[in-house]
């Protein structure tokens, strides 16, 4: 835990995804996913921001969410990544889609503490980790 560290901040750094990203989202925008009725948020001003969309405690309304967002006009491609578990050793990432969403959250049985960020930047998540494999592995060269 570090105080004054936005949990999106923590587990996004976490699981190799950036907030933002050059030439896929210049911004990041923080959602409740949790209400006491309905969610009042305005679901096409998001779905056209072009933003990272980070949604916090939003595990029980991944349907809304993801039908939402899909009616705002975000691709039913567009990745979502699922981070249970933020920034603990057990911390699990899990990768779907806006579409297929709600279904991996039932499928992989993700519990709650969770973290979801919708958008392009969740891409980076492989190339991230691809290049820390090969620095690691340049580090190990050089010290043999």
């Amino acid at each position: 835990m570090i105080p004054g560290i936005t949990s999106a901040s923590g587990c996004s750094t976490y699981a190799d995804i950036p907030l933002t990203h050059r030439g896929l989202s210049q911004g990041c925008t923080f959602v409740t996913g949790h209400a006491e009725k309905s969610l009042d948020v305005n679901w096409d001003a998001l779905a056209q921001l072009n933003h990272t969309l980070v949604f916090y405690m939003g595990l029980t309304r991944a349907d809304e969410i993801s039908a939402k967002l899909l009616a705002g006009g975000l691709a039913a491609d567009t990745p979502v990544a699922i981070i249970e578990n933020g920034c603990r050793k057990d911390q699990r990432d899990i990768i779907s889609t806006l579409q297929e969403f709600p279904e991996t959250v039932l499928r992989e049985k993700v519990q709650s503490p969770a973290l979801i960020i919708v958008g392009e930047v969740v891409r980076m998540k492989e190339k991230l980790q691809a290049q820390v494999w090969q620095h690691s592995s340049e580090k190990q060269y050089l010290l043999a």
